[in-house]
């Protein structure tokens, strides 16, 4: 009998990865497994989590909640079921945005409306004082939006001075009032004719639970009336000292003044409440001192450090930077566990187009490695931007791994998306160990990248004369290769295909090729698969056209100049469609003609044209490839004709 309850418990007891991991626990980023599944948009998975546990108002480093992502992507299913699970609807993320903030700006119509049927605060202002509606664009969003503000505002009642029921009720200090009408929706931060807030009536009154359920329901601390007057000085003024403290300790501007440039200390008699507006001030005096002391100890300590070390090169982000990977080293090292390596497929790919090799070759741990050569790894497998796993050991300075790769017949002049080879690599990190490695293996020192530079060109840039003594004391033995053509002889010509996968460890257009290359123009376009977050390069299948006298406007951008530099090709997903599209911009651009001739030349491509607010996002992806003077003025004279130019998404996949 007893044995028959063993082995039901047994089989009651659940199985699996998902039994024994903690739904709860959060990765670098703050962020738990349920934000994954939620922008992902897998209900089934989230259900699962929260019904293991998972905590709906989790909120990561950056202080966005799992509601935030599930509004941000339009998951609008996940939405509901988070907020049936008891997501808190109006939850502050970064900037204090809610959730609706990110639905109105993304215009996600339907998650708008579940949002405000679920008591979603219309009236939220983030840390630009913006509301949901300020940031909507969508005119279905807009309307929902207006005609929540509109029934509040019939609900508001207005009397004759512009205050509503909510800045009475506050007068009077009706708690249980006060709470009934933010909890149906009332504006917080309503103003009558004076300007007054709700909260400034409150704090005239001293009513203290009343500024409390006002903050808690988003009210503006530091509003302001017609005369400069804040909600702080209101309350000084009437010597509340208790609404005074509360304030100052919810973070209220103490420095702020009025229209007679008073400040909150200055209107006050009240011998307490200055005490305690001066002991803010000293306390961020003291704070302030303090910092400007870490600079100045921070700016003389790094004067030393360069009057002593003239070859240390690197900025002060730099260093902090290497100072955080050094300590992610350590802590790695620290919970480094024991590695299975029969679990280990030497076969599987992730999205990233990278094996298992990749991952042990980037932490130089040998014996995986060679686990994995000895069942199989492809020592030569490259990932989805070209780069295999030499190139990673040679750039992170794994000596070891190198040499175990290059001991099973690793091509050691294989050519990642930027064209350097693991050479390339080795000698811009400063790695003369791994350098002479390469070269004892027939690293080919000729070979140039996409901006035309020689290992030797990099060890001279970087002024490392242990690895250019190397490099010029080489002598390379073997034939050079004929460079391959920008156009094959023939579409299926295996070399005479140019490689413009986009470098997975720079998304940006900076890093390309400087030098002109003749304008492109595709043939074909053949589906690639389901795309990713990284900019799309352009397909196979491109061949030279003839330059026309007036592909090229001048007037538009004189500095647009070299096809080569509008690479990688930016994919985008448009909210109302599943297709992703192109800017014709950045596609005319790179076919060396202007967007007018596009549209004549293709007439027939499906276009939607691009907001204002669209065209702000693209500027940041975009102004790389657009400005190659980066002075101020100049970049902001082009960032003026960008959002003035009319321009167009076109789907990619016509």
């Amino acid at each position: 009998m007893a044995n028959d309850k063993t082995s039901n418990h047994k089989a009651n007891k659940p199985r699996g990865r998902s039994a024994c991991q903690n739904p709860n626990k959060a990765d670098k980023a703050g962020r738990t497994k349920i934000f994954a599944f939620t922008s992902s948009g897998h209900l089934d998975k989230v259900k699962e989590l929260i019904k293991r546990g998972a905590d709906v108002n989790h909120r990561d480093n950056a202080g966005w909640a799992p509601l935030h992502e599930a509004a941000l992507k339009g998951q609008y299913d996940i939405a509901r079921y988070l907020i049936q699970s008891g997501a808190i609807v109006n939850v502050r993320g970064f900037e204090n945005d809610t959730p609706l903030h990110d639905a109105c700006s993304y215009g996600y119509s339907d998650c708008v409306k579940l949002l405000l049927e679920s008591g979603a605060d219309v009236y939220a202002l983030n840390t630009d004082k913006k509301r949901p509606i300020d940031l909507c664009e969508d005119k279905i969003c807009i309307e929902i939006v207006k005609a929540r503000m509109n029934q509040l505002d019939s609900l508001a009642k207005r009397d004759n001075q512009g205050k509503t029921v909510l800045h009475r009720a506050c007068i009077e200090g009706s708690i249980q009032e006060i709470n009934r009408l933010l909890k149906d929706g009332l504006d917080s931060n309503a103003t009558d004719r004076s300007h007054w807030t709700p909260l400034h009536y409150a704090a005239q009154y001293g009513h203290l639970e009343t500024v409390k359920a006002l903050v808690q329901y988003g009210a503006d601390i530091n509003s302001i009336d017609n005369q400069g007057q804040s909600v702080l000085h209101v309350a000084c003024q009437h010597g509340h000292e208790q609404v005074v403290q509360y304030l100052v300790d919810t973070g209220v501007d103490v420095h702020c003044i009025d229209q007679h440039e008073q400040t909150p200390y200055q209107v006050t008699e009240s011998v307490a409440i200055r005490q305690i507006l001066t002991a803010r001030i000293d306390q961020e005096r003291k704070l302030r001192a303090t910092t400007e002391a870490i600079d100045e100890v921070t700016f003389v300590s790094n004067t030393k450090q360069k009057r002593n070390t003239q070859d240390n090169q690197l900025s002060r982000e730099e260093r902090k930077i290497q100072a955080i990977m050094r300590a992610f080293e350590k802590a790695e090292k620290k919970q480094k566990k024991p590695v299975n390596t029969n679990k280990l497929d030497p076969h599987k790919k992730d999205t990233s187009g990278r094996t298992h090799l990749f991952r042990w070759s980037i932490r130089g741990d040998v014996q995986v490695v060679k686990a994995l050569l000895d069942a199989g790894a492809n020592p030569s497998e490259t990932d989805n931007a070209g780069y295999s796993p030499l190139h990673e050991a040679a750039l992170r300075g794994k000596a070891e791994v190198v040499r175990l790769l290059l001991e099973n017949d690793a091509d050691v002049n294989c050519r990642g998306a930027d064209m350097d080879t693991p050479l390339h690599d080795a000698a811009e990190n400063g790695y003369p160990e791994i350098v002479q490695l390469l070269l004892d293996y027939g690293a080919d020192i000729t070979v140039k990248n996409a901006k035309g530079q020689t290992p030797l060109d990099i060890a001279l840039q970087e002024e490392n004369d242990e690895i250019e003594r190397l490099l010029k004391d080489h002598k390379d033995t073997k034939p050079k290769k004929r460079k391959a053509d920008l156009q094959p002889e023939s579409p299926t010509s295996p070399t005479g295909v140019f490689d413009m996968k986009a470098h997975a460890r720079q998304l940006s257009g900076q890093h390309l090729p400087k030098k002109s290359f003749k304008p492109l123009i595709k043939t074909e376009v053949p589906p690639d698969g389901p795309h990713t977050p990284i900019p799309t390069p352009p397909p196979e299948g491109w061949h030279r056209v003839k330059k026309e006298d007036d592909d090229y406007n001048e007037d538009l951008y004189p500095s647009l100049h070299c096809a080569s530099r509008y690479l990688p090709l930016y994919t985008i997903q448009l909210v109302d469609d599943n297709h992703f599209f192109v800017v014709d911009l950045q596609v005319s651009l790179l076919l060396g003609i202007t967007i007018h001739q596009f549209v004549k030349q293709y007439p027939h491509l499906h276009r939607r044209q691009v907001s204002n607010q669209e065209k702000e996002r693209l500027w940041s992806p975009l102004s790389s490839m657009i400005c190659v003077r980066h002075e101020y003025a100049f970049k902001e004279s082009e960032k003026q004709k960008f959002l003035e130019a009319d321009i167009s998404f076109v789907r990619l996949d016509q």
